[in-house]
């Protein structure tokens, strides 16, 4: 007679509390990846050798390592808050540091709140609120490198992926046409693109940034994820 197998182990989710901690993580997380951003291009930006930092100052390099250094830090607290919520949250609300952003630079580097701006930061608000509440908390977060494996093999995934892949590379190649054929568009000194394609470029600067993140962010979530289930199980 056979011996009875155990049935498997149910999967591990997040409850409130936890998906409430990730959030919160996710959130310093992209304030912190704005600040980071903004600090750098003050650094830069700044015309004499030394910069201003709150009481003290420092070399432009310097303020730009220390812009470096809160980047990296950012980049810790997100992969932290991708050990207790889902990616379909924690992705949304990471979106917000384009809304940190802003705040960051009308305060540190005097640019205007322009009204659309403004009301993309609110679109950016709205849509992260609405992952964020319409979101069970009974979804997994915790894979085997076996279940990873299986995602990532089934048509949809290869699929998706191949797909997200296919237009990273295609928006870097028209990204890198377009800045040899119009080096320096920007400031008016040397050949300007048609209207049209300016306006299609700008789009696909930042388009082209959200899929690779997107990429990035599939990866970085399934390493954490098999890091997580290795130290628990071995």
């Amino acid at each position: 007679m056979p011996t009875p197998q155990a049935p498997p182990p149910p999967p591990e989710t997040v409850g409130v509390g936890l998906l409430i901690a990730a959030a919160l993580l996710a959130l310093c997380g992209a304030a912190l990846l704005a600040l980071s951003m903004v600090v750098q291009r003050y650094a830069l930006a700044h015309p004499g050798p030394r910069v201003k930092m709150l009481c003290w100052k420092t070399t432009r390099m310097r303020a730009w390592v220390v812009g470096l250094v809160i980047y990296g830090v950012a980049n810790g607290v997100y992969a932290a808050a991708l050990s207790f919520g889902p990616l379909s949250v924690l992705g949304s609300l990471f979106t917000t540091l384009l809304v940190f952003n802003m705040i960051f630079a009308r305060y540190m580097l005097g640019e205007e709140l322009e009204p659309p701006r403004v009301i993309g930061a609110l679109i950016i608000l709205i849509g992260a609120t609405c992952c964020a509440v319409s979101t069970p908390v009974d979804i997994e977060t915790v894979f085997s490198p076996d279940e990873i494996a299986e995602l990532f093999q089934r048509p949809e995934g290869i699929t998706y992926i191949c797909i997200l892949f296919g237009l990273v590379l295609a928006s870097v190649a028209s990204i890198l046409i377009f800045e040899r054929h119009y080096p320096n568009s920007h400031d008016g000194s040397n050949l300007q693109p048609p209207i049209w394609l300016a306006h299609v470029m700008a789009i696909l600067y930042p388009a082209s940034l959200g899929m690779d993140e997107g990429l990035a962010q599939i990866m970085m979530r399934s390493s954490v994820s098999m890091y997580n289930y290795c130290g628990e199980h071995g």
